[in-house]
Order: structure tokens, then sequence, then C-alpha cells
């Protein structure tokens, strides 16, 4: 986060990003405008990896 903390951030940001916190499943999500997509794990099947 310390390296993202000056980028620039949008509505679309916040959108991607409360997608990714509540784990919803949608075809609509992106992660590359999730604000703390590199700041968790990602879930297979039920198990926390690492990215």
């Amino acid at each position: 986060m310390q390296q993202q903390r000056n980028a620039p951030l949008s509505q679309d940001n916040l959108f991607h990003s409360m997608l990714g916190l509540l784990q919803v499943d949608s075809t609509v999500y992106d992660p590359s405008l999730d604000m703390f997509a590199g700041c968790r794990g990602v879930m297979t099947d039920g198990v926390l990896a690492s990215q």
C-alpha cells in the first residue's frame, strides 16, 4: 500500500474494492481496480493462499 498511497483513485476503485472486501463473486469485479487486492490473499477452494 505504501507504493500506491499517492495513486489517484476514483469511484470505480471504491466499487471494485468493496466487491473484493466482501468477497463477492461477480464477472464485473476487476482486481486491478481493487485498492486492497495486494493486501489480502486469494481464496482457493476455501483455503487462503498467498498471491
